[in-house]
């Protein structure tokens, strides 16, 4: 099951706190429970009970897109009230009053993401450039990347005098009592159809428990702001991404983009940034919502690596490939595509199709264009990089050295954890 609560009424500015409050809950206590005797409870009755936020591009308006608080259960029917219950007792009850719980938590978590931003440091570069032009990506880098690790930064210093604690508490409690309400509620299943009853019945008494007292809303209003960045860390390697939007210069998401994608990653990038290059990896994306980037992993080089992105639409209208090399990129595109889903994975693409507005037809047209995918089609996806690399934005988590030797391809230079 997941429980989704549409965020449409929090002001931007709060994003980073309703990351926060995903992150708190289930660690506290509640009226009925202590977090330990919580922690005990779930494992008992449920296969685990988790938070996200997700985004989702609507797929027929790319300008339209909305934002989910989701709590995902995993239960066996014979547990499904009590599953009802314990998420129930976690959104309503837990005591976000109790500022010292809280600095603890706070406290652990910091420490765990200073090491964890770097080990994930493509992923993050890339979400951070990203976040420069696009604002579903301007949402993932606060609620999981640098952005996130800036707010973990500022809450976890704000929790060391009384005043700051009583505020970081009281936005998380105002923030739970926007979110969790009847009006924002929707209620997802995956089971048999025998699992499906008692969902009906149960969902009514937990959305008949939610908050409904008059609240202070918000918008969500995301404006994203270019701002080139380089981030210094005490490792011995970089994560470069360039990024941007091809949708923004008029251009319509094809499935062959699929096709580039493994090509990009078999061939030019993986050839010049990992062969060449010494990298241990290389990777390009290209979402529905027109979002693309090119990332390096662990990579000895920057500017070397930042000319190689430059070049890659040259090498597209010069693409001069047989037909059974692009036959082995089809396949490699629809292997990904068709990779087998559990039933818990068929219930998040069918929630993530509803969110997003998906027609099958249009879901079968791109399927057509990867499969027709020729010569003539790849040197045409030339105008794709360099659609989406006219944004000129770049992220680099690396070292001083690379870094200052590249001072201009940046508006702004921090380390990225900084000390005390």
């Amino acid at each position: 099951m997941t429980f989704a609560f549409d965020m449409k009424n929090i002001d931007a500015e709060y994003i980073p706190y309703a990351a926060s409050l995903k992150k708190v809950l289930g660690m506290l206590d509640t009226a009925n429970y202590s977090y330990g005797d919580l922690y005990n409870e779930i494992n008992i009755y449920t296969g685990g009970i988790t938070g996200s936020i997700a985004t989702y591009s609507d797929a027929e308006n790319l300008d339209d897109f909305e934002v989910q608080f989701e709590i995902s259960v995993k239960v066996l029917h014979d547990n499904l009230e009590k599953a009802f219950d314990l998420v129930k007792e976690i959104i309503i009850s837990s005591k976000l009053g109790d500022t010292k719980r809280l600095k603890e938590i706070f406290g652990e978590q910091y420490a765990r993401l200073q090491s964890d931003i770097t080990a994930a440091g493509s992923q993050s570069a890339a979400i951070r450039a990203m976040s420069y032009v696009s604002p579903t990506a301007m949402i993932s880098d606060n609620v999981s990347g640098i952005g996130y690790f800036r707010h973990v930064e500022k809450v976890n210093e704000m929790l060391q005098s009384e005043k700051g604690a009583k505020e970081v508490s009281e936005i998380l409690t105002k923030l739970a009592k926007q979110l969790f309400r009847p009006e924002n509620l929707l209620v997802d299943i995956t089971g048999t159809e025998k699992e499906y009853e008692g969902i009906p019945e149960n969902s009514k008494k937990f959305a008949a428990s939610l908050y409904t007292e008059k609240v202070e809303t918000g918008k969500l209003e995301l404006k994203p702001v270019k701002k080139n960045e380089a981030f210094k860390t005490a490792g011995q390697v970089q994560y470069v991404c360039r990024a941007g939007n091809f949708a923004s210069k008029g251009l319509k998401y094809t499935g062959a983009l699929r096709v580039l994608k493994v090509m990009m990653g078999y061939d030019y990038l993986w050839k010049n940034i990992r062969v060449l290059g010494g990298a241990y990896g290389c990777m390009s994306s290209y979402a529905k919502n027109g979002d693309a980037a090119f990332v390096t992993y662990r990579d000895p080089n920057l500017k070397n690596s930042v000319d190689v992105f430059e070049k890659a639409s040259d090498y597209l209208r010069n693409f001069d490939e047989d037909d059974r090399t692009i036959l082995q990129y089809i396949i490699g595109a629809v292997s990904d595509l068709d990779t087998p889903k559990t039933p818990s994975g068929k219930g998040t693409y069918g929630l993530t199709a509803y969110f997003c507005k998906a027609r099958m037809e249009n879901i079968q047209r791109n399927r057509d264009e990867l499969l027709g995918t020729t010569k003539d089609t790849i040197r045409g996806l030339a105008d794709y990089v360099d659609a989406f690399m006219s944004d000129k934005c770049i992220c680099v988590i690396g070292t001083s050295e690379k870094i200052d030797e590249s001072r201009q391809l940046f508006d702004n230079v921090e380390q990225l954890v900084k000390r005390n």
